[in-house]
């Protein structure tokens, strides 16, 4: 499922790859594959479950990690050029 959103996004592959940290598309394939067995997966559908507004949660953390913030902009102006 995440294969078909990135791929409707059409996300570029080189930014995805920096953004998470990948050397390579192994990682990427990884988590495409095998998200649902992953634990923080469960956790978060089982918040959300729960009435947690994930949405609110993830606005947060972009909005207070400065590292999170220093990538999209590094992501930005190499889109710009």
């Amino acid at each position: 499922m995440l294969k078909k959103y990135r791929k409707e996004l059409k996300i570029d592959v080189k930014e995805l790859d920096e953004f998470i940290d990948s050397k390579g598309p192994s990682l990427k394939y990884y988590i495409e594959k095998s998200y649902k067995s992953n634990r923080l997966f469960k956790y978060l559908l089982y918040l959300r479950t729960k009435g947690v507004n994930l949405n609110k949660f993830f606005d947060e953390e972009i909005q207070n990690d400065d590292t999170i913030i220093k990538e999209v902009k590094t992501i930005w102006k190499k889109r710009k050029v």
